[in-house]
């Protein structure tokens, strides 16, 4: 992936259905700081959150063209792509069968998934299964922040080898080197679990920012591979097509930070 075209697969620029921007005048302002970074292409993943975010496929599309077609009329040289990042409940399955859902960037079978941040649903595991029955690739946002995940990030690995993405957020790149959030990308990297990085960009305090973290990542052990994998599962998300990617690393040691 070369700088200056880089492509963010999280963001909530599209304005008033989330927490993300409030309207279009904050939308186009984080596009252009996007563009200004470096990127140029970008998903726009709306939470889909029953009773909380009940945000339509096509209210996402219908003003995902709205906003590419503001970005033409202003000169900002951005594309935008839908999509939606879904929290997971125990229906998310049945919801991606009924096209309820809208894959990252637009088509094809990659979906973006969260949960909660403090414990772990018991029901977390068997519906990632029953999404990659039904079709889909589940990618899980930004697996470092989630505290059981920090206590014990092993258990991504199991999924992962069995085809389940992760995608990381930039900003998490750039804490210190003791954060729990940090600690967990640098061993995720090491092992080759990345295949994917955002900017989970909000507002101007979190704005859409891709450069600094690759600056980051590729001075890292494991960075350059990491890169590698990136660059070729952002271009199957943009195509819509399914690849195989690298497995999971055997770690060298036992303990878990290094």
């Amino acid at each position: 992936m070369t700088a200056g075209a880089r492509v963010d697969v999280h963001s909530h620029l599209l304005p008033g259905l989330d927490d993300g921007a409030a309207d279009w005048d904050e939308s186009l302002a984080l596009a252009r700081a996007a563009v200004a970074d470096g990127t140029a292409e970008l998903i726009l993943t709306p939470h889909i959150y029953p009773e909380v975010y009940d945000n339509r496929p096509e209210t996402i599309r219908a003003l995902t063209a709205e906003f590419q077609r503001r970005l033409d009329a202003a000169g900002v040289p951005l594309r935008v792509r839908p999509g939606s990042e879904i929290f997971l409940m125990p229906q998310t399955a049945m919801q991606w069968r009924r096209g309820e859902v809208v894959p990252l960037g637009g088509e094809g079978p990659y979906v973006l998934v969260e949960w909660n941040m403090i414990a772990l649903p018991p029901y977390v595991e068997g519906v990632l299964f029953d999404l990659q029955a039904a079709g889909a690739v589940p990618v899980i946002a930004h697996p470092e922040r989630y505290l059981p995940v920090q206590r014990r990030p092993q258990w991504l690995v199991p999924l992962v080898e069995r085809g389940v993405w992760l995608q990381i957020t930039a900003s998490s790149l750039l804490r210190p080197r003791k954060d729990p959030a940090r600690r967990v990308v640098e061993w995720l990297v090491r092992r080759g679990m990345v295949h994917l990085v955002g900017s989970d960009a909000h507002n101007a305090q979190r704005p859409p920012r891709l450069a600094e973290a690759y600056r980051v990542l590729e001075r890292l052990p494991g960075g350059g591979e990491t890169l590698v994998t990136v660059a070729r599962a952002t271009a199957a998300v943009l195509a819509g097509e399914r690849i195989d990617l690298p497995r999971p690393a055997a770690p060298r040691r036992r303990r878990f930070w290094l």
